[in-house]
């Protein structure tokens, strides 16, 4: 099922999102850059409700399978997550901890694992608009906890702000004439502007270090570098050459952070393309190894192998689907209604 918004105006969109089809997922999940890997052997489903102003994007989500989700934060923005109900194998960059603080992340690798169960909110907001609100030191601040990745927060008080977002998106959808009130938009970001500036104003930041990480300056680069579709060819080597990392330390930093060697993570981004060029060809004469061949797989056998284990299906299949032909994708986080402006979408016009 495709998004379906149910109040678009000048000022904001409010409406929910559905879908059974794990790329289609992922693709449409812009303004995060991610691939998606599933974890057990159910069916994919994501549902979300959401509100999207001018600087704040707020949703609702959930799963019922088991997913990896790994790529990129948002561009230009500051993003933090909530959770509604845990499920039993919740995880963000690797760890399992999330009592008493809650996940958040200036531009930077994203990786987390949600399950069957697991709801949450998600909130992302633009960093020239925190800039705009905040006092310098509270912004600068804000830039050194989210080095850590780790907000700390008393449960209650994270449980009070969750409910405070949930009224959020249940008063926007029961009243929809709030989406056509430029103040009321403005207040409402401001309102939250103003949470997250308490927030950041009760933490002791003398406890977080003052720079990030030379290996996570590189891991960003190089994920940077591979979700581009001019250069997602490049081998490690020369990835690690452009990104100013070393090969051990690249390696170090994507197995601390996905669980995953630079190689996997590249061989994941492949596949991901090799099924979007195979739905999406209308060319009757392709063939699977062409396209195969065309995303850097030679050896045809484990090229099929991989490509079930990550999409259920042999490649064969999704070429002689008619399910998929010349599909559309449009992200119903993005404001008015802009297509996908991303490597997947130049694949598909390519």
């Amino acid at each position: 099922m495709a998004s379906q918004a149910s109040y678009t105006s000048p000022c904001a969109i409010r409406g929910s999102y559905r879908t059974d089809d794990m790329v289609k997922f992922a693709v449409e999940a812009a303004p995060w850059q991610i691939v998606v890997k599933p974890l057990d052997g159910r069916p994919f489903h994501n549902e979300k409700d959401y509100l999207v102003t001018p600087n704040i994007i707020l949703y609702r989500e959930r799963f019922k399978s088991a997913i990896k989700v790994c790529g990129l934060t948002p561009e230009n923005s500051f993003t933090f997550s909530l959770p509604l109900s845990r499920g039993n194998q919740l995880q963000y960059w690797n760890d399992e901890e999330i009592a008493n603080r809650f996940p958040v992340s200036m531009p930077d690798a994203a990786d987390a694992i949600f399950d069957d169960g697991q709801r949450h909110l998600m909130v992302i907001i633009n960093l020239q608009f925190l800039k705009e609100t905040f006092t310098e030191e509270t912004y600068d601040n804000l830039v050194k906890i989210s080095r850590s990745r780790w907000m700390p927060f008393a449960q209650e008080r994270l449980c009070s702000l969750a409910t405070r977002l949930v009224s959020i998106l249940d008063e926007t959808a029961s009243y929809p004439a709030i989406l056509s009130s430029n103040t009321a938009i403005e207040t409402l970001e401001l309102e939250l502007a103003e949470t997250l500036s308490h927030i950041v104003s009760s933490q002791n930041v003398s406890r977080y270090r003052p720079g990030m990480p030379q290996s996570r300056l590189g891991l960003r680069k190089s994920l940077a570098l591979l979700l581009d579709e001019k250069t997602s060819h490049r081998s490690i080597s020369e990835l690690c050459d452009e990104a100013t990392i070393s090969q051990r330390s690249l390696e170090y930093a994507f197995r601390n952070t996905f669980g995953l060697t630079p190689l996997a993570f590249q061989r994941l981004r492949r596949l991901y393309r090799a099924n979007l060029a195979l739905r999406n060809t209308d060319n009757l004469q392709a063939s699977v190894s062409e396209i195969a061949l065309q995303n850097g797989f030679y050896e045809l056998g484990r090229f099929a192998q991989y490509y079930q284990q990550v999409f259920g299906e042999l490649p064969s299949s999704t070429l002689r689907s008619q399910d998929y032909l010349r599909e559309s994708y449009s992200s119903p986080l993005l404001r008015k209604g802009r297509r996908v402006e991303s490597d997947f979408r130049q694949l598909l016009l390519s």
